[in-house]
């Protein structure tokens, strides 16, 4: 297909985007090399508004026969919703096609963050000064029945020279239905490649992180061909993702605390000073 020149305006114009942001990047690394130790959060992906979802690609094992299916949406707050059902099902013709020992899995959806193309390669993100990932989510999952070891996991692809390599790590949520902020040290992500962790595991080139996304895998813990097969709702509010550095953890962690003491001290003159009727309307 030959493309016609309000397709070929609308994409010279991204390149010059992602490249003036590259180059404004780039600038700001060289003003920032001083002796500070103090860092700003990086934003990676928002997902705060409907505009943002364009940022993003969704899939699921449906792209290529599978009987999942998946979604990106904003929820009635604005927020990013993550949403679908997981079905384990394992279609006829991948069976046909294992060989002998193979075992074949479904029951997989995901997102991430589109990679962003430039005149000199693709736009990447330095987080070598940033040690940490930090992820504002929300579990909104309806309750589950029976047993299930189904999972979220983080994912980050590098600019590395195999692209199919992914950095993951497991997302535990503690308060299923409150947004939360989960931090994850990036030193802690496992390369994996094609669902399977690497043998010989090498450290993230964290000065050139590609794109960041989630996903959720039906048999978390692993699995093999002919376990049960189930169907499985799922959602997930997802707010942004940012890199942070030490010293926004440090913050982070005193803010808390204050928040924490703060509390308590209120409860404790509650209980000293006598309170008046409440009044509900």
């Amino acid at each position: 297909m030959i493309a016609t020149a309000p397709l070929r305006s609308t994409a010279w114009k991204n390149y010059l985007k992602n490249t003036a942001e590259h180059l404004t990047t780039s600038t700001q690394r060289v003003l920032a090399a001083n002796p500070s130790p103090s860092w700003p959060p990086i934003r990676l992906l928002s997902l705060e508004k409907p505009s943002d979802l364009a940022e993003c690609a969704v899939g699921c094992d449906s792209d290529i026969g599978g009987a999942s299916n998946a979604a990106l949406d904003t929820d009635a707050e604005g927020k990013g919703r993550f949403w679908g059902t997981l079905r384990t099902s394992v279609p006829e013709e991948w069976k046909r096609k294992l060989k002998e020992g193979e075992s074949a899995r479904s029951g997989y959806a995901g997102f991430r963050t589109k990679t962003k193309t430039r005149l000199f390669g693709v736009t990447t993100w330095d987080t070598s000064m940033r040690p940490y990932l930090a992820l504002r989510v929300r579990e909104n999952s309806p309750p589950k029945r029976g047993p299930s070891s189904s999972g979220y996991f983080v994912n980050i692809q590098t600019d590395g020279p195999i692209k199919t390599d992914l950095f993951q790590h497991r997302l535990f949520l503690r308060t299923p239905g409150e947004w939360e902020t989960v931090v994850v040290p990036l030193d802690n992500f496992v390369l994996t490649n094609s669902g399977q962790t690497v043998k010989k595991q090498i450290k993230m080139m964290r000065e050139k992180i590609r794109t960041v996304g989630i996903s959720i895998l039906a048999d978390a813990a692993g699995g093999a061909k002919g376990r049960r097969e189930r169907e499985e709702g799922f959602e997930l509010g997802v707010e942004w993702i940012e890199a942070w550095p030490k010293n926004e953890l440090e913050r982070r962690a005193k803010v808390e605390s204050g928040a924490e003491k703060s509390s308590v001290e209120e409860k404790q003159a509650e209980q000293s000073v006598p309170q008046p009727a409440q009044y509900h309307a």
